[in-house]
């Protein structure tokens, strides 16, 4: 293998020593090839064999060094390829660590974010409305003693008379300020009856208004079927109670800036859907103890709750709280059923054009409702006699027996007790017992539905009726005649009259 060859064997990578001991060789050879002609055959062969010897070990020498070149090669190849590897390695540990740092940011975020959902949940309220007007209503207010009744419907008259809010007068009669008082007393239910624009609605408020008490003006939806649309519903689903502002009305009323003053709930148009539906619950608990009258607003408590809520999901009556709805009577409303009739305080306001000179000095005043409540009675109690013989003279009268055999109709003991509460405040408010018991008479026992407005009386039951209602007046030394009573017999009697 001459050096061309090496060349050619080995390429550029051919060992530098190598080459440079070939070429010695090489000018050795020719060297020597010039000395065989000049030297005997036998220094030649002698020569020649430790050349041999000595080419011998250098292509010996050669094989080794390129067996070492491919091995370094190989090593070399490998060493690229390791370097490529982890330069690679080292992209993607890169990659990994950013990757790592954002996930632990995402984690760190998610767990922020849990932490604050829980927080939030364990924060949170179904009653988020409720539980704002705890914070909002923790104030008590400084309420003054009611006067004497009969000062008091007086004040009241004017008060009720002159929006100075508004600039708007409301001129309503001393007899309708006595019903309305006295029907507080009576019932904490009250219907105002009448044609439009008699003021029923501006009533209810101007009372709260001028007593200083609260109000809220719930507009009777025609759908309404039961008391979820009235005071809300629980979703499930959201845990979160809608709701609606009767609850929110019976919660605030017993507030401590509300507790001892009026509450007004004012259901406008009462009658646009069936109250013995969606106020079925609340006529029930009316008739209870106060103590007793409570709403039961879902079937488990939850945490967090309003502070006034019992046990998380039922609600208190507050007995401060007077509903009153107003009804007008046409072919897009329902009539009441005798149940809520009974048990509520019927007034008609009429219209009217009386007017009187208002006293529009009178300053704000926010009377207190325990003295309300001590005002009735002592009432009750200075007038329970007179009362109690008056209820014993009608269930042995004429009148009695005729409603009871004729027309079905008896005395019953809720009767009695609206008897009692009612007709002492309108005593003490400056009413003749007369007019008190006439004004029951009308829109308890007399009403169509009872005694009037039925098919299977006839016309002499109605005139016996007339004469007795005229003889017990008569007996009991009324100087009065009873006119609300009287008007709707009459009318009951030009009825049977045309048929």
């Amino acid at each position: 293998m001459n050096s061309r060859d090496i060349e050619r064997e080995f390429g550029d990578d051919t060992p530098q020593e190598v080459l440079e001991q070939l070429n010695h060789y090489k000018q050795t050879v020719n060297k020597l090839r010039l000395e065989l002609d000049e030297k005997p055959s036998e220094q030649l062969e002698q020569n020649y064999k430790v050349l041999k010897k000595t080419y011998e070990a250098l292509e010996q020498e050669c094989n080794n060094a390129h067996a070492e070149l491919q091995q370094n090669k190989v090593q070399l190849t490998k060493s690229r390829m390791s370097v490529i590897d982890l330069e690679q390695v080292e992209k993607q540990k890169q990659a990994l660590l950013k990757h790592n740092q954002l996930l632990q940011t995402y984690v760190d975020q998610l767990s922020e974010d849990v932490d604050d959902l829980i927080n939030k949940q364990q924060a949170k309220t179904a009653f988020p409305a409720l539980l704002e007007l705890d914070s909002k209503l923790r104030a008590k207010g400084i309420t003054e003693t009611v006067p004497s009744l009969t000062d008091f419907a007086k004040d009241l008259q004017h008060r009720i008379a002159w929006d100075a809010d508004e600039q708007k007068e409301l001129y309503y009669r001393l007899e309708d300020i006595w019903l309305f008082i006295a029907g507080l007393s009576m019932s904490r239910l009250h219907i105002l009856q009448g044609i439009s624009g008699t003021g029923k609605t501006s009533l209810a408020k101007a009372f709260a208004r001028a007593v200083g008490g609260g109000v809220k003006t719930i507009s009777v939806q025609a759908g309404w079927r039961d008391k979820g649309d009235l005071i809300g519903h629980f979703n499930a689903f959201e845990k979160k109670f809608y709701e609606q502002e009767t609850l929110q009305a019976l919660y605030e009323a017993q507030s401590p800036a509300y507790s001892d003053r009026p509450y007004i709930v004012l259901l406008d148009e009462m009658n646009l859907s069936r109250p013995e539906q969606y106020f079925a619950e609340f006529l029930s608990a009316l008739e209870l103890d106060p103590k007793d009258r409570i709403l039961t607003l879902m079937t488990t408590g939850q945490p967090n709750g309003p502070e006034k809520l019992i046990d998380g999901r039922k609600i208190k009556i507050p007995e401060n709280l007077w509903f009153i709805g107003t009804a007008n009577h046409d072919e897009t409303t329902f009539e009441f059923a005798d149940k809520t009739y009974d048990r509520a305080h019927v007034m008609e306001l009429p219209r009217h054009k009386n007017s009187f000179e208002i006293n529009k000095e009178l300053e704000q005043v926010t009377y207190s409702f325990d003295s309300l409540e001590a005002a009735f009675e002592a009432a009750a109690n200075k007038h329970n006699s007179q009362v109690t013989k008056l209820i014993k003279a009608l269930d042995g009268s004429e009148l009695s027996m005729i409603l009871e055999e004729e027309f079905n109709v008896s005395w019953g003991n809720r009767l009695e007790r609206h008897l009692i509460r009612f007709i002492p405040v309108m005593l003490e408010c400056g009413s003749d017992l007369d007019f008190a018991l006439d004004h029951m008479l009308a829109t308890k026992v007399l009403r169509a539905g009872k005694a009037t407005g039925r098919y299977d009386t006839e016309h002499e039951d109605i005139s016996n009726l007339i004469d007795a209602l005229n003889e017990f007046w008569r007996t009991q030394g009324f100087n009065s005649k009873p006119e609300a009573s009287l008007k709707l017999l009459n009318n009951e009697l030009k009825k049977k009259s045309s048929l």
